[in-house]
């Protein structure tokens, strides 16, 4: 069998990610406040806007709108050197991140709502 030492391989998995969950790993974790980017708004088509567009359009539209965003003000930073004017404008990218994954959550929710058995 090619995958003999699959289980034990899962199970190494497995307990790897419980520590990760119990909050178990410390050396170069993520802080709190540090934007995730899922990156929704780059994988699935552009809605149209529409009087009748459904709510997870209008949330995947938002989050095509905050990562445009996201990436004009990473890109005027980078043609800054560090200073008064490269901060700031990596500030706004990190609020526009954050911005966007706020609204892919909302996405997630109204696009994969949960239920009883999932």
């Amino acid at each position: 069998m090619p995958f003999k030492n699959w289980s034990n391989k899962n199970r190494g998995h497995q307990n790897l990610l419980e520590q990760y969950l119990r909050g178990e790993l410390n050396d170069g974790t993520l802080s709190r406040g540090q934007a995730m980017d899922y990156k929704i708004a780059e994988h699935l088509a552009h809605p149209e806007i529409s009087p009748d567009m459904q709510l997870r359009d209008v949330f995947l539209l938002a989050a095509n709108c905050e990562m445009h965003s996201h990436e004009l003000y990473l890109a005027l930073a980078g043609i800054h050197p560090q200073g008064e004017v490269k901060r700031p404008l990596e500030w706004l990218a990190s609020q526009e991140l954050e911005h966007k994954q706020r609204v892919e959550f909302l996405y997630t929710e109204v696009a994969f709502p949960q239920t009883d058995v999932g």
